[in-house]
């Protein structure tokens, strides 16, 4: 919330809902990458990095308290990373990029490797 997912939070229960969405979605990837690395190993092939790619987008977005697309134009803030470099998943055309929040993309860093 300090990197500005959120910033309409107005009382504790707004508070406790975004933190509860944020936890759950740090330990559902957490188990997710625990299981797959297990059956398959640390290396992951590229069509299912591209699959984990489209889940980060459609799960892990500002719906969820996740990530946020900016204008291609401007500079991700402070705490944001940019990870358009990654694939095509995270761009749309040439004008907008998705970034996500510096622990988001800690914890998913295996997946960016």
């Amino acid at each position: 919330m300090t990197a500005g997912s959120n910033p309409g939070i107005l009382n504790a229960l707004d508070q406790l809902t975004v933190y509860g969405a944020i936890h759950a979605n740090f330990c559902s990837w957490r188990q997710m990458m625990e299981t797959i690395h297990e059956q398959l190993g640390p290396d992951l092939p590229l069509s299912m990095r591209e699959s984990f790619y489209e889940i980060i987008v459609d799960e892990m977005d500002e719906k969820h308290y996740g990530g946020k697309w900016f204008p291609t134009s401007e500079r991700p803030p402070e705490h944001w990373v940019n990870v358009g470099a990654y694939s095509l998943v995270f761009r749309r055309g040439s004008t907008e990029v998705f970034c996500l929040p510096a622990p988001y993309f800690k914890l998913l860093s295996e997946v960016f490797e």
